[in-house]
């Protein structure tokens, strides 16, 4: 299952929407592929949300992927965080 997050800000402003509706769909599934392509905006609850998309799917026995946007990626890059594999990159 893909979620396509279509928001472009993971921002605090935003978040608790996003954070659930991703929730939501984890729950549909046991593989889903987190799409942040479209995502041009991210602070430090859009990086907590987008690990504890991670942890969540992986306590409920569910393999997740995501696709980064170029902001993203950078994000994480300035906490000196490790990205879950980008599977285009593969």
């Amino acid at each position: 299952m893909i979620y396509k997050v279509e928001e472009t800000h993971l921002t605090i402003a935003h978040i608790k929407r996003i954070y659930e509706e991703a929730v939501m769909h984890i729950a549909l599934t046991k593989e889903i592929q987190i799409d942040l392509s479209a995502v041009k905006k991210v602070d430090s609850s859009g990086i907590a949300t987008v690990i504890s998309w991670w942890q969540h799917a992986g306590h409920q026995g569910v393999k997740c992927t995501f696709v980064y946007s170029p902001v993203v990626k950078e994000a994480f890059s300035s906490y000196h965080l490790k990205l879950p594999e980008d599977p285009k990159e593969t």
